[in-house]
């Protein structure tokens, strides 16, 4: 179990630092092992276990880890590909990760950890979305792609993990709604 939060936003701020930062306090129950933080502006991201004020931040991602796979920290998150364009923090786990990873491999992928979450974002680089097809799990994750300025939000198909979003309009936070299953 880990927990991811984030925020997309479309009137960048300061304040939304502080928003980030409770988000990932709240959710400290389900990583204890670690946090990590991601913030993208127009110009420049900052990645780091410590929240750093990134005033002009358009999207921010947190994640709570709870290290099961990969205890080292090659398997820490927020997780970008080699190559930058995409960023992504997960929860769940990929069962068949280790034939996903060799079939990979045999394409040129190189990986620096022994995590499902690493990948994934191989396979997302490799196929898009239709890797979800070739997933067996269970897992919700947040994957940026700042090539195509997209955010996507996954479930496993059963919905197994949670995964909630919720549209901020001002005067206070709505109830959260419950996304559907890709």
């Amino acid at each position: 179990m880990c927990g991811i939060a984030g925020l997309v936003l479309r009137a960048p701020g300061p304040a939304w630092v502080d928003y980030l930062a409770g988000f990932a306090q709240v959710l400290a129950h389900r990583g204890p092992d670690d946090v990590g933080f991601l913030m993208v502006g127009r110009r420049e991201s900052i990645r780091s276990r410590d929240i750093t004020s990134l005033g002009d931040f358009r999207v921010g991602l947190a994640h709570r880890r709870l290290s099961i796979l990969d205890l080292t920290k090659t398997g820490w998150q927020h997780m970008e590909s080699p190559d930058g364009r995409y960023h992504v923090v997960f929860n769940g786990e990929v069962y068949n990760y280790l034939e996903l990873r060799r079939t990979l491999e045999a394409k040129g992928h190189t990986f620096r950890g022994a995590s499902d979450t690493e990948v994934l974002l191989a396979a997302w680089a490799e196929w898009g979305p239709a890797c979800l097809d070739r997933f067996v799990g269970m897992f919700a994750f947040a994957l940026l792609d700042t090539q195509d300025e997209v955010l996507y939000l996954v479930r496993d198909f059963f919905g197994i993990k949670p995964l909630y979003y919720t549209r901020f309009q001002g005067g206070g936070w709505p109830s959260p709604q419950r996304s559907r299953p890709f």
